[in-house]
């Protein structure tokens, strides 16, 4: 019985370990659910998941030979042939989770066995009085527990909070609150702290045409000087970001920096440009899945040595990963994606924002949006610590001086409010208007 448990067990490895050397995606589902090479019973196995780590962590590409190359170059062992043999235990398409849970579960195991077998020796042996070793017992069984969800952070001991809440009574003291401005002065009064929080997940919901995107553009520019922001765009590419960014930054009309600049709009970009050389602004138009943007800002977390305002336009384009199937409830992806994006603003203690659509019937009723508006799941509302909604009443018509509603429909510690805001749609800015429209 040992000897086919074994088995199986190490079939379930190789497994793994061959689909997260050919899902490209899957090591980041397999990280999110906190893989550790320590689970693996199989030393080759072992050594494998330390390297395709490894190679995950610089950013580069996961596969056969960037894994045969670490594990060579850091052991010395050649098991390219044993890599090749793991891609061919799994097969296309295979679910990275039902694997990572096993493997733990059997890891779990393992470790169970050895405590049992040293608490054994231990009763037999030890000199201690029973109610002493009943207290070291249940000690190595509660750390074991806590093995068997490394992602899970348990309950914090209060010696813990309390140094974090003086911490944070100190920097309220000395005027460094925990949040971050938008830098649109009419929507931080109205959020809780004076802006946006961190571990905060922020939804910002509008139709298509209000001036959602352009208003995270404003917000990401208000931060980009002091601190990293993020955009994921899977909407709009590179270019078109960077010109609606020259728009409302430099006051070049959108429409000229399309279709022909003169001299003087030239020098005000370049002018413009060199401003804004310093701002720590990362654009992303290639990530498509959750896992993509996971990495991103990781990465970024990496190099700027400090988390980024993670920015996402828009969620409904986000997938759960690269292998679409039709047989899937699009809802029920969203709510996996949307709990995703929570979890990342808590993993990396950042505010993430995510741009949302509404229902068309929100516009076609005539009527200012409310929560049960929020397109395709209701776990957006469930999950978003912040929502705010914008809209525009009467006929407003594009690229003219526009008065756009906003709203706090949702705020956790916080109180609802409204106010209301001056887009130039020629600029597609909110920045270079008046800042809040007058009553």
């Amino acid at each position: 019985m040992h000897t086919t448990t074994t088995a199986i067990g190490t079939d379930t490895e190789r497994a793994l370990v061959g689909t997260l050397l050919t899902d490209s995606e899957a090591v980041d589902r397999a990280l999110a659910l906190g893989l550790q090479p320590a689970w693996f019973g199989d030393a080759q196995m072992r050594r494998a998941v330390r390297a395709i780590l490894a190679v995950h962590e610089r950013g580069e590409e996961v596969s056969v030979t960037t894994v045969g190359a670490e594990i060579e170059r850091t052991t010395g062992a050649r098991d390219l042939a044993e890599l090749i043999d793991c891609t061919l235990a799994t097969y296309p398409g295979a679910r990275i989770e039902p694997l990572v849970d096993l493997v733990r579960r059997r890891a779990m195991r393992r470790y169970l066995a050895h405590v049992g077998r040293e608490m054994i020796a231990q009763a037999e042996e030890a000199d201690e009085p029973e109610e002493a070793l009943f207290a070291q017992f249940l000690d190595r069984l509660e750390r074991a527990a806590r093995r068997a969800d490394p992602v899970r952070r348990g309950a914090c001991p209060w010696p813990e909070i309390s140094h974090e809440a003086k911490q944070m009574v100190e920097r309220l003291y000395r005027g460094l609150p925990d949040s971050i401005p938008t830098g649109i002065t009419a929507v931080d009064r109205l959020l809780d702290g004076g802006g946006l929080l961190p571990q905060q997940y922020a939804i910002v919901a509008a139709r298509p045409g209000v001036g959602k995107t352009s208003l995270l553009l404003d917000i990401a520019a208000n931060i980009a000087p002091t601190r990293p922001v993020l955009i994921c765009s899977l909407e709009m590419s590179t270019p078109q970001l960077v010109r609606r960014l020259l728009a409302g930054t430099a006051g070049i009309p959108l429409g000229r920096l399309q279709h022909g600049m003169s001299d003087l709009d030239r020098r005000l970009a370049h002018a413009c440009l060199q401003e804004i050389a310093h701002w720590s602004l990362w654009i992303d138009a290639s990530s498509l899945t959750l896992g993509e943007i996971r990495r991103e800002a990781q990465r970024v977390r990496r190099q700027c040595h400090e988390p980024p305002v993670v920015i996402v336009d828009y969620l409904q384009l986000v997938a759960l990963d690269r292998n679409v199937d039709r047989r899937r409830n699009r809802n029920e992806e969203l709510e996996q994606i949307s709990h995703g994006l929570k979890a990342l603003a808590k993993e990396l203690n950042t505010p993430v924002v995510a741009l949302s659509q509404l229902t068309r019937d929100s516009a076609r009723a005539g009527r200012e949006p409310e929560l049960f508006d929020l397109r395709d799941s209701g776990a957006i509302e469930q999950d978003a610590d912040l929502v705010l909604m914008l809209w525009t009443e009467g006929d407003q018509r594009a690229g003219e001086l526009r008065e756009v509603q906003v709203k706090v429909a949702k705020q956790r510690n916080g109180p609802l409010g409204r106010t209301r805001l001056l887009f130039n749609g020629e600029l597609t800015t909110f920045r270079r208007v008046q800042v809040e429209a007058e009553d």
